[in-house]
């Protein structure tokens, strides 16, 4: 199995943005955590979502997982926002074979 990964972080954003090399026919997750009202990029489909683990009633944690398939060799990108500034992680894998 191909596997290739990048992963990135900010202290206190309103959007992030992860890139990564991909290939046609390979499989993209991206694994997000935020902890503000956050959307999605279109073309990517939310596979779950969920208050992240430890999340106090006075924070909105979310957890998140999304997926699409590459059409083509190049580059993936996901671009995460939420509504005030705060700590986001967004992880991009990419996975083909067997």
């Amino acid at each position: 199995m191909n596997v290739t990964s990048q992963c990135v972080q900010t202290q206190s954003g309103t959007s992030l943005t992860a890139e990564l090399a991909v290939q046609a026919g390979q499989w993209v997750l991206a694994t997000v955590t935020t902890r503000s009202a956050t959307a999605y990029p279109d073309g990517w489909t939310l596979v779950h979502e969920s208050a992240a683990l430890n999340s106090s009633s006075n924070s909105n944690q979310r957890m998140a997982m999304l997926c699409r398939k590459a059409d083509a060799d190049g580059t993936a990108r996901c671009t995460v926002t939420q509504s005030s500034a705060a700590r986001i992680y967004l992880n991009l894998i990419a996975f083909a074979g067997d």
